[in-house]
This record gives C-alpha cells, structure tokens and sequence, in this order.
C-alpha cells in the first residue's frame, strides 16, 4: 500500500500527523488513522481560514467589495487543496516505486511553484493591477497567509494535545 510504505519511511507529513495526534507511526492501523484524521479535519481547518484569507486579501487590494476576496479566498484555496492532493499522491508513489530521497522537495519545490503561479494569474485576473505590483502583493499574500495558517496550525495542535 503506497500510504503504509509513505508513512513507514518518514514522509515529511508524519511528524505532524503523529503530534496531532497522538498516534503510534509503527502501528499498522497508523496511515488509515493518519488519512483519516487529515480526511476530517483539514477541511475544516482550512475552511475557517477562509476569512483570514480574505482579510489579507481586502488590506492589499482595496476599494473592492468584501465578496470579491471572500470569493477569491474560496477559489485560491480549493485551488492549493486540489494542489496538496497531487503532493501527496506524488510524494507515495514516488516513495513507493523507492525514487530518490530528492524527490519529495521537489515535489514541494513544484507544488510551491504552482501555487504562487496560480495566485499571481488569479489576483492579477480578478484585481486587474499591473504584473509588478501583482507579483508583490502575492508575495505579501503568501508571506501572510502562510504565517498566519502556521500560527493556527500550531494553535490547533497544541489545543488538541491538552484536550
């Protein structure tokens, strides 16, 4: 099974997937917990950062109506969803058919580019500024939502581990 072999050999989601929670990586029941637990709750999780989102959104672009960059937020975030699940399917079958241990950060390093890509057509397309200053404000759109999906997952887990 590609999860068992991705978890059993370190893939870079285990650490966190193991101090969220609480599980044991050398049980076998680990990867369908590990799935099940990211099934259930990153979702939600990145749901409620949809007004985060759209709160950096609406300090960087202004003089645009609140639905704009909640819309936009939705839009941007389904979009690094559908991105993370092609990491993620990547990232095992690689580890699976035992490809080198660079191809994980390459995958990243690809999922990052994609991502940013992504943003800069999409803001660009929806606010209709000029490229240079679109590449900046993506720039400060992934500086600060990152930072901010950070704290909240670190937040989040600390929360759940004094549950």
């Amino acid at each position: 099974m590609v999860s068992s072999r991705l978890w059993d050999s370190g893939g870079f989601l285990s650490g966190f997937v193991d101090t969220a929670m609480g599980a044991d990586p050398g049980s076998e029941d680990a990867p369908s917990e590990a799935s099940a637990f990211l099934t259930r709750t990153m979702q939600w999780f990145s749901l409620s950062l949809v007004p985060a989102g759209a709160l950096v959104l609406a300090l960087l672009f202004r003089g645009h109506r609140e639905a704009i960059h909640v819309v936009t937020t939705l839009h941007g975030f389904a979009f690094l969803l559908l991105a993370y699940s092609g990491l993620i399917q990547v990232t095992g079958v690689a580890s699976w058919l035992g490809a080198a241990e660079g191809v994980p950060l390459a995958s990243a390093v690809v999922f990052a580019t994609l991502v940013c890509g992504y943003a800069y057509r999409a803001l660009r397309r929806v606010y209709g500024e000029g490229p240079l200053r679109t590449a900046w404000k993506v720039v400060g759109v992934v500086v600060l939502t990152t930072a901010i999906w950070l704290g909240a997952a670190l937040l989040w887990v600390t929360i759940g581990q004094r549950a």
